[in-house]
């Protein structure tokens, strides 16, 4: 057909308008029929009721974590959005549901439910209180404003009585319920195995215990600093010593210097009358002198032999003479005694120069022995000083933890009840929409119905069509098509809408 003959675009929607008109009986009892049905569905739906609370929840120490051992995060707690993000994940747990429909009892919320939970197996059972939980779920609202310390909770039941109730019963399952979350954590960290880490502790001292007894050592750490102090101490006592050993030793060489020039006799004194009888005519002179005149005779005579005596002795002339006394020499005697202490103190600072060496390589010996026995001591030790540290962590957490859970108790009770629910007076019915929905469901079948109808049912006075085709053998066979059409009203000219059927040969 060429561009000239072909009908108007708009033509097509006539055609099909015109189809639809055709099968209007069919579309509008298909519409009526649906219609019906979805009526009847949404008859027997009911109101239902939502019941509505409110809870505040106020910020206090039991959102502050608290570890258990160490310091490690002490102190963090969270911010107002995510305390009541947690308090929200509370009020939807599946542990509080149940809490509240075994509280209440599944027949006083869902007596379908209950009486085939009455004669349903153990298996089945579990499977229909799982679906009164999901219908809880689904029935249970709790959400809160940004930046609000406010959590608005609604259940919603065909029973205003029961919508209240179930709500009521939530929130105060949900306080003991938190209240269980939140001490029962501090519970079980107070319980923490105390006797545990003494029993631990204890065997640890005994094992460090025989450890040193087997070593001979009753405290490591103070033998070990028994013997620094001690090495120090024969060190020092060893130079000292040293010192005075070589100070003895080069005096008793010089000693012995000396003594090569000092004999070892001298002469002690010679005995003669000539002093003794000087002395003799002084003694006469002076008595004389008490009876006469310093110019008397017998007295000028005492003096002139005085005076010759002294002659005498001043020439030499008595040296010499008398008995004469030889003795050994003081001298060398005291350098002989100065020489024997100088050897007795060289011979004692010898011996003591040997017993501090002695001393002193004992001791390293000794710290070497406990420098091998260090590396067992220390891990021993270590572990009683972690078992120890970590003991004395637990006792300090359970103390406060004894503290912290009067404090907390006190403290679940953060979230007050700011209004209780109410049995609903008012329901909301969603029957108008439902039958909104079955309405335009109906449409949407109907035309459905019309068009599927149109399209497949062949209209009357269609004239059938032949076409030849060549079989697998090769002749000629024809096939029968019959070619809808529809006669255009007068005046109009319409294209023609044909649908070819094969008829089986």
């Amino acid at each position: 057909m060429s561009a000239s003959n072909q009908p108007p675009a708009n033509d097509g929607y006539r055609v099909l308008a015109l189809m639809l008109w055709r099968e209007r009986w069919l579309m509008i009892a298909t519409f009526l029929i649906v219609a019906l049905a979805g009526l009847i569905l949404v008859m027997q739906l009911e109101k239902s009721y939502t019941a509505k609370a409110s809870l505040l929840v106020r910020y206090d120490d039991a959102y502050v974590y608290q570890p258990l051992l160490g310091d490690g995060g002490r102190g963090e707690s969270f911010n107002l959005e995510q305390i009541i993000q947690s308090e929200i994940g509370l009020l939807r747990a599946d542990q509080l549901k149940t809490r509240v429909l075994n509280e209440i009892g599944l027949r006083e919320i869902y007596p379908e439910l209950a009486n085939e939970y009455a004669e349903a197996s153990p298996s089945e059972r579990r499977e229909i209180f799982g679906a009164a939980i999901r219908t809880v779920r689904a029935n249970l609202g709790a959400g809160a404003a940004p930046n609000t310390s406010i959590i608005d909770v609604s259940f919603t039941h065909d029973d205003p009585q029961v919508a209240a109730e179930f709500l009521n019963t939530l929130i105060q399952e949900y306080l003991q319920y938190r209240r269980d979350v939140l001490l029962g954590e501090i519970e079980s960290d107070a319980d923490t195995p105390r006797d545990l880490y003494e029993s631990r502790l204890e065997e640890a001292n005994n094992e460090l215990e025989v450890f040193l007894s087997d070593s001979g050592l009753g405290d490591f750490e103070g033998a070990r600093q028994a013997l620094r102090d001690r090495e120090a101490r024969v060190a020092n006592d060893l130079l000292q010593a040293e010192a005075d050993l070589a100070q003895w030793r080069a005096r008793l060489s010089s000693i012995n210097g000396d003594l090569t020039g000092v004999p070892q006799e001298i002469e002690q004194y010679v005995e003669n009358d000539a002093t003794g009888r000087l002395l003799e005519l002084e003694m006469e002179r002076q008595d004389l002198l008490t009876r006469y005149k310093p110019d008397a005779t017998p007295v000028r005579e005492v003096e002139q032999q005085i005076e010759g005596f002294r002659r005498f002795l001043a020439s030499g002339g008595g040296e010499g003479a008398g008995m004469r006394r030889v003795g050994p020499n003081p001298i060398r005697q005291a350098l002989e005694s100065d020489r024997l202490e100088a050897e007795a103190q060289v011979r004692a600072l010898a011996q003591r120069v040997t017993a501090l060496n002695g001393q002193l390589r004992d001791i390293r010996d000794e710290q070497l022995r406990l420098q091998n026995l260090a590396p067992e001591y220390e891990r021993r030790a270590r572990r009683v000083r972690a078992i120890q540290t970590t003991l004395d962590q637990v006792a300090e957490r359970q103390e406060q933890t004894r503290a912290l859970r009067h404090l907390t108790a006190d403290a679940a009770d953060n979230v007050r009840i700011v209004e209780t629910a109410e049995a609903p007076t008012q329901g909301h019915s969603i029957k108008k929409v439902a039958f909104a929905g079955v309405l335009l469901v109906a449409g949407f079948l109907a035309l459905v119905a019309g068009l599927l109808h149109a399209f497949l049912t062949p209209p009357p006075g269609a004239a059938p069509a032949r076409r030849k085709r060549r079989d697998s053998r090769g002749s000629h066979r024809e096939d029968v098509t019959h070619v809808h059409h529809y006669e255009a009203p007068p005046k109009e000219r319409l294209p023609v809408l044909a649908m070819v059927r094969r008829n089986p040969a």
